[in-house]
C-alpha cells in the first residue's frame, strides 16, 4: 500500500512569504517522521506555483497549507483549492476569511459575550478626521494581515498618523484598538472535525524587545520567552482554555487554531484574534503548547493530515 502523498504549500505573493516558507520547512521535517510522503510546493512572490493546481490534483492526495496572512490564511488559497477539488488541511474559505478579519471577529466575539478591546475600524479612503472614544495608548493594526505585520503600539497622539500610514501599507482597512494592559496568552486548539476538540495548555508570551509580541519578536531567534505552562490560577487557566475553545468554535475553525488573548489587570480575558494557520516553527507558540500537552510537532501535523483526509 502506497503512502498518502501530502503536498506542503508554502510561500505566497505577500509579505508573509518568508515566514510561510519557515512554517512549511518545519511541517516537512515533521511529516518526514510519519508515514506520509511529502511534496514541497512553492508559490513564488510573483504568484507563480512551482506545481500548478491542475498538476497538483494528480500529484498529491492532500495539500497541507503552511501559509500565513493574506492569500494563505484569508480564504484565497482555500477557494483556489476548493474550486480545483483538491482536499486541504485546516479551515475552509469562509471560515478563513472571517477569522482573519479582526473587525468582524471582534464584533462577533462581543455579540457572543466575550470581552474584547474597544476599537474603531478605518478605511484607507477615510479623511483621517476621527475621534476615539478611548484613551491612549492604542494599538494600530491592519484588519486582515497575519504575524503582527504593520502593528504598532502608539503611546501618544502625535505618533498616531505615522502608525496609521504604516498599517495602511499592508491593508486598506485598519483598526485603532484600545490597549489592554495585562499578560499576553495564546491557546492552541487541535480539532479532529468529529467532535474531539482539544485545547492545549495556555502559553504566556513575553517579548524581550517590545511591549507586545510584534513581527520582529516572532522572527528574532530567542527573543520571545514562551512560558509553559503560563503561571495561572486554576480559574484563570480554565477561563483562558474556554475562551480559546469557544473562539475556535465561533469562527467555525477545523483542524487547528491559535487564539491570542490578554489576561487583563482586571482579571478578565480579552480576546484579540484567531489564527486558523498558526506558525508551525518548532519554537513557536503552537509547537511549545503541543509539547506541554504531550504531543510532538510530527504528531500534531499527522493529526491535522488525518483530520483532513477523514473528511467526507
Amino acid at each position: 500500500m502506497r503512502k498518502a502523498r501530502v503536498a506542503i504549500l508554502t510561500g505566497g505573493p505577500f509579505a508573509e512569504h518568508e515566514s510561510s516558507i519557515l512554517s512549511g520547512e518545519a511541517v516537512k521535517r515533521a511529516l518526514a517522521k510519519t508515514r506520509y510522503e511529502t511534496i514541497p510546493v512553492l508559490i513564488k512572490r510573483d504568484g507563480e506555483w512551482s506545481i500548478s493546481p491542475s498538476e497538483l490534483k494528480e500529484a498529491a492526495d492532500l495539500v497541507f497549507i503552511a501559509m500565513h496572512g493574506k492569500y494563505g490564511e484569508d480564504g484565497t488559497i482555500q477557494d483556489i483549492l476548493g474550486q480545483a477539488n483538491i482536499p486541504h488541511t485546516g479551515s475552509g474559505a469562509l471560515t478563513s476569511a472571517l477569522a482573519i478579519n479582526k473587525a468582524l471577529t471582534g464584533r462577533l466575539f462581543r455579540t457572543l459575550g466575550f470581552h474584547t478591546p474597544r476599537f474603531m475600524a478605518l478605511e484607507k479612503s477615510d479623511s483621517g478626521s476621527f475621534e476615539l472614544d478611548f484613551d491612549f495608548p492604542v494599538m494600530v493594526k491592519p484588519v486582515n494581515r497575519g504575524l503582527s505585520l504593520g502593528v504598532n503600539l502608539v503611546r501618544d497622539p502625535d505618533e498616531l498618523n505615522g502608525a496609521l500610514e504604516k498599517a495602511f501599507e499592508f491593508s486598506k482597512s485598519i483598526l485603532v484598538e484600545e490597549y489592554v494592559a495585562g499578560r499576553e496568552l495564546s491557546v492552541s486548539i487541535i480539532d479532529n472535525g468529529q467532535g474531539e476538540i482539544i485545547p492545549m495548555v495556555p502559553v504566556e508570551i513575553i517579548s524581550r524587545s517590545s511591549s507586545f509580541y510584534d513581527y520582529y519578536s516572532k522572527h528574532v531567534p530567542d527573543n520571545p520567552e514562551l512560558v509553559l505552562p503560563a503561571s495561572l490560577s486554576s480559574e484563570e487557566r480554565n477561563a483562558a482554555e474556554a475562551a480559546g475553545l469557544l473562539a475556535h468554535q465561533a469562527v467555525g475553525a477545523t483542524g487547528i487554531s491559535k487564539t491570542d488573548m490578554i489576561l487583563g489587570e482586571d482579571d478578565q480575558i480579552y480576546l484579540l484574534e484567531v489564527n486558523t494557520i498558526p506558525s508551525f516553527i518548532e519554537t513557536g507558540a503552537l509547537s511549545v503548547a503541543a509539547l506541554g500537552y504531550g504531543l510532538s510537532l510530527p504528531e500534531v501535523c499527522e493529526r491535522i493530515v488525518e483530520t483532513a483526509l477523514g473528511r467526507d
